[in-house]
């Protein structure tokens, strides 16, 4: 009887912590795809195409192809310049050695050069392009009335962006204690599979 409740209370908690770490699991696999390809992409554009402003097209073209084939995985990217900024990031913090074990990519310093200067060239093209659609909107909208000199424009721009910075703000609290409640939650079911795991190993020999 004991093992039937203790079976009863386990069962569900460790289905949903192999849920989580499965869907936890290919969504990060699905991600390191994404990058690869885009890596892969890259070093060919940029060692075959010399003028930024035709390296930055192939790229978004590359990128949304990309998108299109992966949407959940690309759904949190801002643009190519996020994974711009994982192949700087990668190169600069973990080398050369580990793009190669992790992305099949030999990637020289050179290489690493001329992806900055497209990383630069997309930031002064487009400065607010690793940011959300509505508040880059936003900002480019305060950017030309500033710049026109309409005063009212742009304060009711900020009112609005205020608005949203206070909206997005309580998402990210609360997607912060969901993330917290589903961790407790795998940490309780482990401790509970491991515990009457035992429970029900001794009732063996008993």
């Amino acid at each position: 009887m004991h093992d039937i409740i203790g079976l009863s209370i386990v069962v569900p908690f460790y289905l949903l912590f192999l849920i989580s770490f499965y869907f936890f699991y290919i969504k990060r696999s699905r991600l390191d795809l994404v990058r690869k390809r885009f890596f892969h992409a890259l070093k060919e554009i940029l060692t075959t195409e010399k003028y930024v402003n035709l390296q930055e097209r192939q790229m978004n073209l590359i990128f949304k192809k990309l998108s299109e084939l992966f949407a959940s995985s690309t759904s949190e990217l801002r643009g190519f310049a996020d994974l711009l900024e994982d192949f700087i990031y990668f190169y600069d913090a973990r080398g050369p050695k580990y793009l190669k074990s992790n992305y099949y990519i030999e990637a020289e310093k050179s290489l690493r050069d001329q992806a900055y200067s497209l990383l630069e060239y997309v930031k002064k093209e487009n400065p607010f392009s690793s940011l959300p659609p509505k508040e880059a909107n936003f900002l480019r909208t305060l950017f030309q009335a500033i710049e026109s000199g309409n005063k009212e424009l742009a304060l009711n721009t900020v009112n609005q962006l205020s608005q949203e910075i206070e909206i997005l703000d309580s998402s990210v609290r609360n997607g912060e204690k969901r993330t917290r409640v589903s961790y407790i939650i795998s940490i309780v079911g482990v401790i509970l599979t491991i515990v009457f795991g035992f429970t029900s190993l001794f009732s063996l020999f008993r």
